[in-house]
């Protein structure tokens, strides 16, 4: 029997690590940012009150190095071909914002998108410091010793199926992420869940990717 896929086109989440010598510099501008957080939060909410989503009470605007930023285009072109999206490939990805997401204990992101209204583009998350281990948030006393479906800590995608059914994606966050970028489209819905045993910060980089 011959058989041929027939693909359809169904972008997903790309999951790239940063050089460690871009990362490193990264890491060290953004813990520099987050020292001087008042200020910025201040900012942030007095200039985007109507785009902050509820559930992580810290969020501030952040400016990122030019060597990661240079990264992150090369990423997003990468995402581009690899997921076959010519009509996209031949606009130029553009960062138009970045922002750092503090989260405590026992904070989370409810299901939320980064989609702003004008068309498709890019969206990515990279991991700067994961303060816990999920060995230890799998054995929290918010799961049922005999579960098998742990969500401490995590990130969850939610997304349609070819026949029209919402599916969930789970991606395990550890202490490996730190230094690694998620890169997805901007229309692509996912929730981050909460963490209950450290009582320092999870710091993730966000932004958008315009293609124009």
């Amino acid at each position: 029997m011959q058989i041929e896929e027939i693909k359809f086109d169904n972008p997903g989440v790309l999951c790239m690590t940063t050089p460690e010598d871009i990362f490193s510099e990264l890491k060290e501008s953004c813990l520099k940012q987050v020292s001087n957080k008042n200020i910025n939060y201040k900012l942030k909410r007095a200039q985007v009150d109507d785009f902050s989503v509820s559930g992580i009470e810290e969020v501030i605007w952040a400016n990122v190095p030019e060597a990661f930023k240079k990264f992150l285009l090369d990423c997003s072109r990468e995402y581009l071909s690899f997921y076959q999206l010519n009509q996209l490939s031949k606009l130029n990805p553009i960062v138009i914002q970045n922002w750092l997401n503090l989260q405590k204990k026992y904070e989370y992101r409810p299901s939320h998108r980064h989609h702003n209204g004008k068309g498709l583009g890019l969206s990515f998350v990279a991991y700067i410091q994961i303060p816990y281990d999920l060995e230890i948030e799998d054995k929290y006393s918010n799961h049922h010793s005999k579960s098998t479906s742990h969500r401490n800590g995590r990130i969850e995608f939610t997304y349609s199926t070819f026949n029209g059914q919402i599916s969930n994606k789970l991606i395990h966050i550890d202490k490996t992420y730190e230094g690694k970028v998620l890169m997805f489209t901007n229309d692509l819905w996912h929730i981050v869940y909460p963490f209950y045993t450290s009582d320092d910060y999870r710091i993730s980089l966000a932004g958008n990717i315009d293609l124009v």
